[in-house]
């Protein structure tokens, strides 16, 4: 009993640390999860692990993912082994404190087996017990609290401790048991492998130098047999997934852009619970191209740096080397390709991680970055022979308990991250009632980018509809074929946030029933707000369900049920919405109208729509006719939906005023002229409109691009690093085309380029053809101004068309061309 009592003790310990270093999850463990959308995909992955298993299926191949062709599996990275722990504690537990309780149950192994691993090598508890805290609390592990499957390294110092133990006992036992740990490792992740055999590689070298031994030799030989049997499985799926897509092992971007910083070894994490103030701002320099991973902190620690110098330099070198060794070879892998310091890539220096390049194995880590989560355990191991190294003192020997306990207590909190990151485990009700349905009737997801996707996967796990989405760690070719395949989701797929301009939208839905998908789910919080109002107008229908975080639409609507008529123009059809661009609008200028219309029963004939533009006393200016919609209306059927896209021109020499738009319906062949008249009040001013007003800030110079842009006004403002230019546009009429935007800062005197940009409008996100006419658009530019010397220099700016490359001519106010078709805004004075 005794004999259990301690191995129970340290895990208590062990565990009692993680839901320290993880606080307040254990208190919140059945409703919150570790933030990250990461987390959402490995919680999905334990569902459907599970979920295969259960009906017999294989795990491998999904038709939950990419409706409706399914989704092959075999690119996923699966964290076997917390799947298996979830798993086992679903009967037990809600899903979410199933996942939380081996996600904590992970982190205390990691503590707990460098303790063994440290005690087996110093035969000291409190060494043993520091070398486990450190390795625990390591700060690289704790930033990163979605990725269970890397933070979770315990496998490797098992791994390295049975191989200790067979080189030095030369038994059979300890030689299975390496080369199962060493498989174990590859089941946690196949790519903790490249460290583990490099970590082995450098340790075993160290243990065999000098005293080879037939007997180890034979043992280790039978280890590794033993190993590489176990991990037949994912060594064939590797050999295949190799086989299929060769390149996508290794991304180059992301060797430069994870790569670490040198200066972040000394800098706390950037969240840290008592240094945040300070360290979020560095880290930021040290990583502005890396988004929300710039937190992902390889800090050493005061505690941890001290005791492994002390270590380094009062232990005996047979013990301490192999560690120091494989410190520094996992440090200057985690530095990269080039070296960063302060946020500087400082290319003259020669890296190790380029030299290892070459060797196919360190690069499939994909990130250097990755190798400081593995520098752990040799930091924890120097700093337990630091620690040993302090018994010479007779002052360590007289307290050396409670100074231990207190070293223990330091290196926690100059580690500390609390409260650590969570994110609340809800989903929207209505997926709770979609889990009733017994129709497996698939969801569209908006936005459909598929790298967006997680938290749609996280309330699959709720709803258990397919959907049209999925995220894999590599997508298999042919993955997006039905996205791409029909031209309104691939207009979603290439706009991501704006909904298409497609008029015929029952139609589109229809096509979407047609192959068993049920329902558009609009996600809210994926989406900027007023584009999310805009996917409600466009859409047209009544949301079946609505809250803050979703809008749910049938993909089948009926009139009567799920649209009505505003006003109904022919029996059975009529206006749903009538959305004017404006209501105001100056002499010679464009006034559009956007009308979505329905229908209760089928259309034979094909009709026009009417607008006339009148005065109060009924004289009409204006009359112009257009189809009823790019969808010929002898095509609608029962509960169509359409838009209808006009544009009135008003005439330049109309008497300002109050005047109204009528718009009437009547048929191509002329049988049908309706009497119902819709009339919109619209007011046109030879001032400004609102619609058309520039901020106070900026500058107007109303350009004339072709007859289909004008350009109002800009603003800039300028840094020493970057040039902030807005643009404020107005489209003249509806456009077929994406124009693009070019930026050029180009020597006054010489007339060199100096810095350029190139882009569609709002960085791609807003192209010209769904610019509505009349609205003001701005639009920011940054322009780097890195590596341009002090001089004058001209800014112009430009569009063209990217299909002919053809720039849009250009007038100025007074009607005069602008030569090149760049009209220079400013002259900018560089004195830094």
């Amino acid at each position: 009993m005794r004999r259990l009592l301690r191995p129970l003790l340290l895990i208590i310990f062990y565990f009692a640390l993680a839901c320290l270093l993880t606080w307040p999850l254990i208190q919140q463990i059945s409703t919150h999860l570790p933030a990250g959308t990461d987390t959402l995909l490995h919680y999905w992955n334990g569902w459907w692990m599970w979920q295969a298993l259960a009906a017999g299926e294989s795990p491998y191949f999904t038709p939950y993912l990419f409706h409706p062709n399914g989704l092959s599996m075999v690119y996923n990275n699966f964290a076997l082994l917390h799947i298996l722990g979830f798993g086992l504690l679903r009967p037990l537990l809600s899903a979410v404190a199933a996942y939380n309780l081996v996600y904590l149950f992970n982190l205390a192994l990691c503590g707990l087996s460098a303790f063994w691993l440290a005690k087996t090598l110093t035969g000291d508890n409190s060494a043993a017990l520091i070398a486990g805290v450190i390795y625990q609390a390591w700060p690289h592990r704790l930033t990163q609290p979605d990725h269970p499957n890397l933070m979770s390294t315990w496998p490797i110092p098992l791994f390295l401790l049975f191989l200790y133990r067979t080189t030095q006992t030369k038994r059979w036992r300890d030689a299975i048991l390496t080369g199962l740990l060493f498989a174990l490792v590859g089941y946690m992740r196949w790519q903790l492998l490249i460290p583990a055999v490099l970590m082995g590689g450098i340790f075993l070298l160290f243990l065999l130098w000098g005293k080879l031994d037939k007997q180890v030799l034979v043992r280790l030989l039978a280890a590794g047999l033993i190993g590489i049997i176990f991990l037949l499985p994912p060594i064939l799926l590797f050999i295949q997934t190799w086989q299929a897509a060769p390149t996508e092992f290794i991304l180059e971007g992301e060797e430069l852009r994870m790569q670490t910083d040198l200066a972040a070894y000394l800098t706390p994490p950037a969240d840290h619970s008592f240094f945040s103030r300070i360290t979020e701002p560095l880290y930021a320099r040290y990583y502005p191209d890396r988004g929300s991973r710039s937190g992902f902190s390889p800090y050493l620690g005061v505690i941890a740096l001290g005791l492994a110098l002390i270590g380094i330099f009062k232990s005996p070198r047979r013990q301490m080397l192999p560690w120091l060794v494989m410190a520094i070879v996992l440090l200057l892998l985690a530095l990269g390709p080039t070296l960063r310091v302060m946020g500087v890539q400082v290319t003259a220096v020669p890296m190790l991680y380029s030299l290892a390049g070459e060797f196919f194995i360190v690069r499939l880590l994909r990130e250097p970055d990755r190798f400081n989560m593995f520098l752990a355990l040799p930091m924890a191991l120097l700093a337990a022979y630091g620690l040993l190294a302090l018994r010479q003192f007779a002052w360590w020997q007289r307290c050396r308990k409670p100074l231990a306990a207190g070293l223990a207590v330091l290196v926690v909190l100059d580690y500390l991250v609390i409260p650590f990151p969570l994110q609340a485990a809800a989903v929207s009700s209505i997926f709770n009632d979609l889990a009733q349905e017994s129709d497996q009737l698939a969801l569209l997801n908006i936005p459909v980018d598929p790298y967006k996707s997680k938290p749609y996967m996280f309330a699959q796990v709720t709803h258990q509809h397919p959907i049209l989405q999925g995220h894999s760690s590599r997508y298999p070719q042919g993955a997006f074929a039905y996205l791409e395949s029909q031209p309104w989701l691939f207009a979603m797929l290439q706009f991501d946030q704006i909904p298409p301009k497609f008029p015929d939208v029952s139609r589109q839905l229809a096509d979407l029933a047609a192959e068993d998908i049920g329902y558009l789910v609009v996600n809210k919080m994926l989406i900027e707000p007023g584009y999310w109002a805009d996917w409600r107008d466009y859409l047209i229908i009544n949301p079946l369900y609505a809250d803050e975080t979703v809008d749910v639409y049938t993909t089948m609507p009926q009139a009567g049920v799920d649209f009505d008529f505003e006003v109904e123009m022919l029996p059975g059809m009529g206006i749903v919405k009538l959305l004017p661009a404006t209501t105001c609008v100056n002499p010679g200028a464009v006034w559009a109208v956007d009308v979505a219309w329905g229908t209760a029963v089928p259309l034979t004939q094909d009709l026009a729509v009417k607008l006339e533009l009148v005065n109060e006393t009924g004289t009409v200016y204006r009359t112009e006719n257009f189809p009823v919609s790019a969808w010929p209306a002898s095509e609608w059927p029962q509960n169509g939906l359409t838009w209808g896209y006009y544009a009135l021109t008003v005439p330049a020499d109309v008497v300002p005023g109050v005047y109204q738009v009528e718009l009437s319906l009547h048929s191509i062949d002329g049988t049908i002229d309706t009497k119902e008249r819709i009339e919109i009040p619209i007011t046109i001013s030879a001032e400004i409109c609102e619609n058309g007003m520039l901020p106070g800030t900026a500058d107007p110079v109303n350009l004339s691009f072709g007859d289909e842009i004008k350009l109002l006004g800009f603003a800039t403002r300028q840094t020493d690093d970057a040039l902030e230019l807005t643009l404020y546009w107005q489209g003249a009429q509806h456009m077929a085309a994406d124009y693009k935007l070019f930026v050029h800062l180009f020597d006054a005197t010489t007339g060199v380029m100096a810095a350029q940009y190139d882009a569609m409008p709002r960085e791609w996100s807003y192209p010209t053809s769904y610019w509505p006419p009349g609205k003001l658009i701005d639009d920011k530019v940054l322009v780097s101004l890195d590596g341009i010397g002090n001089g004058r220099y001209y800014l112009a700016v430009g569009l063209y068309n990217p299909l002919s490359g053809e720039r849009l001519p250009v007038i100025d106010a007074a009607g005069q061309p602008i030569p090149d078709n760049r009209p220079i805004l400013r002259t900018i004075e560089l004195d830094r």
